[in-house]
């Protein structure tokens, strides 16, 4: 049989151009860059905010090591300079704040009875009384207060704080000291202007060396806007930071104009610190290192959370090993032991009593060590570090 012709084809159906899908990415124009510029988002604080899922599996994958650019506008001037008898008065004195649970909490009541002792007046616990609907300031128990969950910012405007349902405990911290910024600097030319000069937020389980820093802090002006303290690579700042009373006079501004951008959401889900330093940093202050090297010029145990019998005799031999010159050049003991806070503060108590007719220097070999260099450029007074000393 002769084999069979061949059947014709049909022809195939015109086939239409399949719409092109915008890329998950387009919106920030699929660069690291792009993303921190539309979301605010800063490397190493990991603030995404409203970012997108997809925003941040980008940011995972690339690798993103980036910042957006700084805000460079101000509050507008309506605010009148201060009187000069008015800053005077504040010259050298600075202010702690520390976030705790009540007043009445066995680390608040540590706090007072050790490195907080003989500060009246600039020793302040930062709480949220759940029952609270006002903000207020007790400067005779030293607590300032802060309405819990919703408050008025510094527009008068209600502000949702929080929904307990869906944040952890962090966020809790978070919220109360957005609140707490945002109404200190709104008080500010009213209540603060002639009491401090240097605003210092710190951890209630840190011990700090009171005189050592406000020596430091004296020798920087604090009329201009800056932010000074322990930084680091992986977290970029944390458990203490010094704001010049320049910046802290803005603050409820810069505080209001980020929350306009970014909404509430972005204070739900992280430690404050950090929430607080993406609002700085998008306005272009960097926190500037004024401590020297762990074990020399501060001690931090991220650990010493822990009931571990091993990790707290570790935090107390290192306590008892140092010796008294040591110790008086420790800035900060980080995630302190209570009865710890209380053996450094006998011990720098006992220092400064032998030590007060000498004057003696003991830590003046720090100013130019390691991580210093950004602290002796901001030195404004002769007898302060120098890169020559």
């Amino acid at each position: 049989h002769p084999p069979h012709p061949p059947t014709s084809l049909p022809t195939p159906p015109k086939l239409k151009p399949k719409p092109v899908v915008e890329s998950d990415c387009a919106a920030w124009n699929c660069t690291c860059q792009g993303l921190s510029e539309k979301y605010h988002v800063i490397h190493y604080a990991r603030s995404f905010g409203q970012a997108p899922p997809q925003a941040v599996r980008f940011w995972a994958k690339n690798k993103c090591r980036t910042n957006p650019k700084p805000i460079t506008f101000r509050p507008p001037k309506a605010k009148k300079p201060l009187d000069d008898k008015i800053l005077k008065s504040s010259k050298g004195k600075i202010c702690y704040f520390v976030p705790t649970r009540s007043a009445d909490d066995p680390k608040a009541i540590v706090l007072k009875k050790s490195w907080g002792r003989g500060l009246n007046q600039t020793f302040f616990l930062v709480t949220s009384d759940p029952e609270s609907t006002q903000n207020s300031i007790d400067f005779e128990k030293q607590v300032i207060n802060v309405a819990h969950r919703s408050y008025r910012d510094s527009h008068g405007e209600i502000i949702k704080g929080y929904d307990p349902e869906f944040i952890h405990v962090h966020g809790k911290i978070c919220v109360k000291m957005m609140k707490f910024w945002e109404y200190l600097s709104s008080t500010f030319d009213d209540v603060w202007a002639s009491r401090c000069s240097w605003f210092v937020r710190t951890d209630d389980d840190t011990w700090m060396n009171t005189r050592l820093l406000e020596r430091r802090l004296r020798c920087i002006n604090p009329d201009k806007e800056l932010s000074v303290g322990f930084t680091n690579k992986a977290w970029g700042i944390g458990i203490f930071t010094s704001y010049s009373r320049a910046w802290i006079r803005s603050f409820a501004y810069f505080i209001r104009t980020f929350r306009g951008w970014a909404g509430t959401v972005w204070m739900q889900n992280d430690v404050d610190d950090r929430r607080l330093q993406q609002v700085v940093n998008s306005f272009g202050l960097w926190t500037r290192r004024i401590v020297y090297n762990n074990g020399s010029d501060f001690y931090t145990n991220i650990d010493g959370h822990t009931s571990d019998p091993n990790v707290i005799n570790h935090q107390v031999q290192f306590a008892k090993s140092l010796t008294t010159d040591q110790l008086a050049c420790l800035t900060f003991f980080h995630a302190a032991r209570p009865h710890v806070m209380q053996a450094l503060t006998k011990t720098i108590e006992a220092y400064v009593e032998d030590n007060a007719k000498t004057g003696k220097g003991v830590c003046d070999k720090h100013w130019k060590g390691k991580g210093m260099d950004q602290f002796v450029r901001l030195k404004i007074h002769e007898g302060c570090p120098s890169s020559r000393s």
